[in-house]
């Protein structure tokens, strides 16, 4: 739902974007997905009292993201702006809609279907697999229609509505795998069908073959209660693993810094994490690494010395099975330090390393 903010400032000739003056600020830009994430495309102009930069931007219809850029360096999200999203680099950014107006009349039941908003690819996200089944996604304008299915040779199975926002709406439906599919939306009085040649086409889309099915996902952690640890964060029990770089507890944390927190410290409160009632305890990566997030793994095979290495896990792991906890490790095999030696042989030996 669009808020009252963004509903105002919508229009054809563009968005007018705002910010409240503040000291020490000499320069604003504002960047987002409409200008690359520029730094320096848009900038900002001071009003004649000093109290408000502004800059209108043409903008397409659709959903952008964006921040305001102070000094050339500092990123913020709009403070006027509610709507916010995480992407996938865990960075937090404004959201904005910018809708035709013919785009904000309600359309439900009048038995038209818009189909420039509609969209289905026979790829990830649209498709995927799901313990034998096919998760099928589906985007359509956003109060448009009135209901959508999926058709295969098997059968009719309606979808169910997802999510939307202020620009479209997204569908989902589980099926029997099927070689194609085509869709069938409803809005009114009328059906009409959504194939591959587009809106009233009845050509299926090809579903490509998912290859060998993946095993069944274990059963035990259905309704189970996990607990997650930043290690080096929760608890210093050893102070003989620090490294020289440790900071004190009470300090400030940052992005780098050490608190020395360690396998042995979760284990001195093994009886408050077993009064939470947890049944599953998730540590971030403890694997030898130079960081104290350690997603950069030196060695998969050596616990942190920092931690306090093998004989320190085996001991925790031990003491929480004797509670009924189980331990979950986050392994992310996906990536490596660049000390890692396989990283080592590629800096060394370029294409001729086997890795």
């Amino acid at each position: 739902m669009l808020s009252a903010l963004l509903a105002a400032s919508i229009g054809l000739s563009g968005h007018e974007f705002h910010l409240p003056a503040r000291p020490g600020v000499d320069s604003v830009h504002v960047a987002g997905t409409f200008n690359r994430w520029s730094a320096t495309a848009d900038p900002m102009k001071l009003d004649a009292q000093g109290t408000r930069w502004s800059l209108r931007v043409p903008l397409r219809p659709g959903r952008h993201l964006y921040k305001f850029v102070l000094n050339g360096r500092e990123w913020i999200t709009d403070p006027a702006n509610a709507e916010l999203e995480t992407d996938e680099s865990g960075n937090r950014n404004s959201v904005l809609f910018v809708v035709e107006p013919e785009h904000l009349r309600p359309r439900v039941g009048d038995g038209r279907i818009d189909p420039d908003q509609l969209e289905f690819r026979p790829e990830r996200p649209w498709l995927s697999q799901d313990r034998g089944r096919l998760v099928v996604r589906l985007q359509t304008r956003h109060g448009d229609i009135q209901a959508a299915a999926v058709v295969t040779a098997q059968g009719r199975t309606p979808m169910e509505p997802i999510g939307q926002d202020g620009f479209v709406a997204r569908w989902e439906a589980a099926i029997t795998p099927a070689p194609g599919l085509r869709f069938e939306l409803t809005d009114g009085a009328g059906t009409q069908l959504f194939g591959s040649g587009g809106l009233g086409s009845r050509t299926e889309f090809p579903v490509p073959d998912p290859g060998p099915a993946a095993a069944d996902p274990p059963v035990w952690p259905a309704g189970k209660v996990l607990y997650q640890i930043f290690p080096d964060r929760f608890f210093n029990a050893d102070f003989s693993t620090d490294r020289a770089d440790t900071v004190p507890w009470e300090a400030a944390p940052s992005f780098g810094n050490r608190f020395g927190g360690d396998l042995r410290g979760i284990q001195t409160q093994a009886d408050y994490l077993q009064k939470l009632g947890i049944d599953v305890l998730y540590l971030n990566p403890i694997f030898a690494s130079p960081s104290n997030h350690r997603y950069d793994t030196t060695d998969y095979f050596r616990i942190d010395p920092v931690l306090g290495g093998d004989a320190d896990l085996a001991s925790l792991t031990r003491d929480l099975e004797r509670r009924g906890i189980r331990t979950l490790l986050d392994g992310v095999f996906n990536h490596t330090a660049t000390d890692h030696f396989a990283f080592q042989s590629l800096v060394k030996d370029g294409e001729s390393s086997r890795y």
